[in-house]
């Protein structure tokens, strides 16, 4: 076999793999009304349905540094796909609220495990293309979203009103991929896992020293926060303005869509075409224009999912790409990207919660996207922090080097 077709086998079953990532959070949202009559769950206990596996892939993201180290990246990435689908099939005998939130909790800790394990196989097999495949895997995860969001009302309406035949039905995804990626990638791993394990012991810790991290797990989280809450939300207030709920469940689609030529195209714009700061806040002023088209005005939904979801879309790949992109090695790209991604889901999975609880008390969707847009401004200054700090660590090497 030749390189080219070895390589066009490993970018094809990583692909797979990154679509693994999201339909398990993002096929709730469209049906979230259903399972709620059907539990009598409340807007701040269902949101926990995608709180919760948020939270745990931040919690359980440092963990991915020790699975690599005792099962090596590929088998690890190959176990923490199969408990994302497994999982999602337990789905299927859901009886109760808490079961389900016991269900989110384990998607969360597969999903957690397996981003910073992707980003850090990015590095390792595509180090010369690093904002290309990074800008794959934020593409291939919305295409997850958007496909799972637009199908799941199709599949439950197919399956007699079962919202939970619904949900299961994503394990397909996880079925599909398992065996190629043992085949493709485990059977072939470029290291033998005791080589592996010697070099992971010698390799970094997280780098929690350093300043530029902690700023790059604040962007991740703060972007990560509009994603999130917009993905569990978006569909539930626009059936709270009125609108039905296939209309509803088409915008959260569209919404997921539009991210894919965003989280393509936005790594490769920021890393050659104008200054950093110019496309960071580009992508704001769209989520937040969005945000205020929802809030003040009567245009259709259809403009600012559009406008959100190119934002959210562009961002969130950013925050995939810019820590990687500040490191040269793979353990050490795997350890930023487990730190920024841990601290990063853990205050996003506030984000839902805090919504959900706003809706529970007020009853006014505008106050949820009154809260979304002040989130927006933050992510703002955030943004400018980046740029700011990266300006100075510039200064700081060329007085050294003239001294």
């Amino acid at each position: 076999m030749s390189s080219r077709t070895k390589s066009s086998f490993i970018v094809m079953t990583f692909i797979m793999a990154c679509i693994n990532l999201r339909p398990s959070i993002a096929s709730v949202g469209p049906i979230l009304k259903s399972i709620n009559h059907s539990l009598g769950m409340s807007s701040s206990i269902s949101s926990l349905l995608t709180s919760i596996p948020v939270f745990c892939m931040g919690a359980f993201s440092p963990f991915a540094v020790k699975a690599r180290q005792i099962f090596g990246n590929a088998r690890a990435i190959w176990l923490s796909l199969f408990l994302i689908g497994f999982s999602t099939l337990l789905r299927l005998v859901t009886m109760s609220s808490d079961f389900l939130l016991l269900t989110a909790l384990l998607v969360g800790v597969g999903i957690g495990l397996s981003g910073p394990l992707l980003s850090g196989f990015v590095k390792q097999h595509f180090p010369k293309h690093t904002s290309v495949m990074i800008g794959l895997y934020s593409v291939m995860m919305a295409m997850g979203a958007a496909i799972s969001s637009g199908f799941t009302p199709l599949i439950q309406a197919a399956a007699h009103g079962s919202w939970r035949m619904a949900l299961a039905s994503w394990t397909i995804l996880a079925l599909i991929v398992l065996p190629v990626w043992w085949f493709v990638i485990v059977r072939h791993e470029s290291k033998p896992l005791r080589e592996e394990q010697h070099m992971n012991k010698s390799s970094r810790g997280l780098p929690l020293k350093s300043k530029r991290a902690w700023i790059f797990t604040l962007f991740f989280g703060v972007a990560s926060t509009v994603f999130y809450t917009l993905m569990a939300w978006i569909a539930p207030i626009l059936v709270d303005m009125g609108y039905s709920k296939n209309y509803a469940a088409s915008i959260l689609t569209l919404f997921n869509l539009v991210q894919i030529p965003a989280s393509l195209f936005m790594p490769m714009l920021i890393k050659n075409l104008l200054n950093r700061l110019f496309w960071l806040l580009l992508g704001s002023f769209m989520e937040i224009t969005g945000l205020l088209i929802l809030a003040f005005t009567s245009i259709s939904p259809v403009i600012a999912a559009i406008l959100m979801g190119l934002g959210v879309g562009g961002l969130f790949s950013l925050a995939l790409f810019l820590p990687i992109d500040e490191v040269d090695d793979p353990d050490e790209a795997n350890s930023w990207a487990a730190m920024t991604q841990s601290g990063g889901y853990i205050i996003a999975s506030f984000g839902p919660f805090i919504i959900g609880s706003i809706l529970d008390v007020t009853k006014s969707t505008h106050s949820a996207l009154y809260a979304l847009i002040i989130v927006g401004i933050i992510l703002v200054a955030i943004q400018i922090t980046i740029v700011f700090t990266k300006k100075e660590e510039k200064k700081r090497s060329l007085l050294i080097n003239a001294k």
